[in-house]
């Protein structure tokens, strides 16, 4: 070292106390998560279970004339035979995860931070961006909906644009909005609602919409834009970062922001959204987060959860190691695909 004069920063050995620095952390909250928007937890499932799927349609079978269900007087009642409605058993198992780390000793004792703490609040973050990927796959995968679930955008009747490129004149993601909604009403006999049910986009589709005409005049004829003016939005709408408002056309808007790095340690980062942003889609979870084992849902994506956000931590005297661990144990399921749509060529 070179020999120097007092100065205001040569006078004292750098040190990092807890309580006066900074600490750059950006771990999320697991509440934070979108994912809790648009499905429905099931907690203490069993690991493996059944659950009850009943025919909808049953409720509304009736012919145009009606005359099958007349009783004229004199004549036997008539046989109620073919008037019971099906049913079946879907089962689901769960699966076990575990999101671990392993601290030496000495590193956990000399930190001036919980090292502990930090990892475990770090890997509750990552079983929650796990928990948003496997939610996102059920979501997305075709196989799951009827084919009058799958609605093209581009194949929408009187448009044939693309939600980023909407105006007014087209309206397109209001037609596309409509004609979910009725394809749902439809499909449950009216008793899923618009108040029932979520519009999930990704980042990508949210930018493109809230720079296209139809969105912009929507937002400038409502309520939101004085409230985002005035900043008041920023503590209601959580889509405020987007310029877009909680609800689109009667649906609460969700934007599945969640991030996975799909890279290995060392390597570039290669970071990407769970949801792409050209397949959108339409899901109903009504009532809380959380749901009732054995109790009737119309939720189109439940969580069947025998445990969540276990955390973990015991000391290895010998080999003077700490184990810490955020273990769950759940299954995403589509159970009811009859509330749920989803969009192609969107953007």
């Amino acid at each position: 070292m070179t020999m120097v004069h007092p100065g205001g920063n040569n006078t004292f050995v750098p040190t990092f106390e807890q309580k006066r620095s900074l600490i750059i952390d950006f771990a999320r909250k697991p509440s934070s998560f979108p994912v809790n928007r648009y499905t429905q937890v099931v907690p203490d499932a069993p690991t493996v279970g059944l659950y009850l799927n009943l025919d909808i349609a049953a409720a509304g079978r009736i012919s145009v004339t009606g005359l099958e269900v007349d009783w004229p007087d004199g004549a036997p009642r008539p046989s109620g035979v073919d008037g019971t409605a099906e049913h079946e058993f879907l089962s689901y198992i769960t699966r076990r995860k575990n999101f671990g780390f392993t601290l030496g000793q000495l590193g956990v004792e000399n930190a001036s931070w919980d090292n502990v703490e930090r990892h475990a609040r770090m890997k509750q973050q990552l079983a929650m961006t796990h928990r948003a990927t496997r939610a996102i796959a059920v979501a997305t995968n075709t196989s799951n909906y009827a084919s009058a679930h799958q609605i093209d955008v581009t194949s929408i009747s009187g448009d044939t644009s693309r939600w980023g490129a909407s105006t007014v004149a087209r309206s397109t993601i209001r037609k596309s909005i409509n004609a979910a909604v009725k394809q749902i009403h439809k499909s449950t006999l009216g008793a899923v609602k618009k108040k029932d049910l979520q519009l999930v986009i990704g980042p990508d589709c949210a930018q493109q919409i809230s720079e296209c005409q139809e969105i912009v005049d929507f937002i400038a004829k409502s309520p939101f834009a004085l409230a985002s003016l005035k900043g008041e939005a920023m503590n209601e709408n959580p889509n405020v970062d987007y310029d877009l408002p909680k609800y689109l056309f009667g649906l609460e808007l969700v934007i599945e922001d969640t991030v996975r790095v799909t890279s290995k340690p060392g390597a570039t980062l290669a970071s990407s959204y769970v949801l792409g942003g050209d397949t959108p889609f339409i899901t109903a979870r009504p009532g809380g987060i959380e749901g009732k084992y054995g109790a009737p849902s119309f939720s189109t994506i439940t969580c069947f959860a025998h445990e969540e956000m276990n955390v973990e931590a015991k000391t290895d005297t010998w080999n003077k190691l700490v184990d810490g661990a955020v273990s769950e144990n759940w299954a995403y399921v589509m159970t009811a695909p009859a509330t749920g749509i989803i969009f192609g060529n969107a953007i």
